[in-house]
């Protein structure tokens, strides 16, 4: 299941990719509502579900949580914020099987050291 997981990733990546071409295209003259709602889509959607994944992809391969995020800033910050485990917490639930009962714990001992 992980392999579906990676292919989930690699599929986010290129979607990314493309919406980055499409905005490219509408730059200029043609900006307008259709070049800021690919940018946001992007930015927002595609970003937040790619950085989901990726985490749950890393504790699906036994990687610790500050190995994968260890330079994270605040939102207030300029940078992404706190990750979104109830997504997390779904993506391993999905690609996981027998991880999925470690993963409580594992996600218990990250929101332990933030507090």
């Amino acid at each position: 299941m992980i392999n579906m997981l990676k292919i989930k990733i690699s599929s986010l990546v290129a979607e990314s990719h493309i919406i980055r071409a499409a905005e490219l295209k509408c730059k200029g003259e043609n900006w307008g509502h259709i070049g800021e709602e690919l940018h946001k889509h992007r930015v927002m959607d595609v970003r937040k579900e790619l950085r989901s994944a990726g985490l749950a992809y890393g504790y699906l391969k036994g990687h610790d949580y500050e190995t994968l995020e260890c330079h994270v800033k605040e939102k207030h910050d300029g940078g992404a914020g706190k990750p979104d485990w109830d997504r997390i917490d779904s993506i391993v639930k999905k690609f996981g099987g027998d991880k999925y009962r470690e993963f409580k714990n594992w996600n218990a001992e990250i929101q332990k050291k933030a507090a």
